[in-house]
């Protein structure tokens, strides 16, 4: 019995935790992706490609934390690594598919710069 409650109160614990990471993570998305202004695309697909990658990002660092610079830096990243994959899609001389588009954006691996961040040393 005792051995289940504990079970129990670490996975609530997982579950709270969680919980506040995607509350930051959700934070994060929604300071720096209107940051982007005009340049931003409005399509449903680079607010999902910006997610996808702003937490592939967050979840590299030690802590999750993100100053405004960095943010700013790793949109600008994002944006620039989107616009790359859609003139090359437009150069292309071969269709490609809703379902193919999505794929090659599932396999985009951004090389995000690394830094060392005084607060993660410690």
């Amino acid at each position: 019995m005792e051995r289940n409650a504990l079970a129990k109160s670490v996975s609530n614990k997982g579950e709270v935790g969680g919980k506040i990471l995607k509350d930051i993570f959700e934070s994060y998305a929604s300071i720096f992706l209107p940051r982007l202004g005009t340049k931003c695309p409005k399509c449903e697909e680079f607010r999902a490609f910006f997610r996808y990658q702003l937490a592939t990002y967050l979840s590299l660092k030690k802590n999750y934390t993100l100053a405004l610079p960095e943010g700013d830096m790793v949109s600008d990243l994002i944006l620039d690594t989107y616009e790359e994959f859609e003139e090359d899609v437009s150069s292309s001389q071969i269709p490609l598919s809703n379902e193919g588009r999505v794929n090659m954006l599932l396999e985009i691996k951004i090389q995000f710069p690394c830094q060392n961040d005084p607060l993660e040393e410690n």
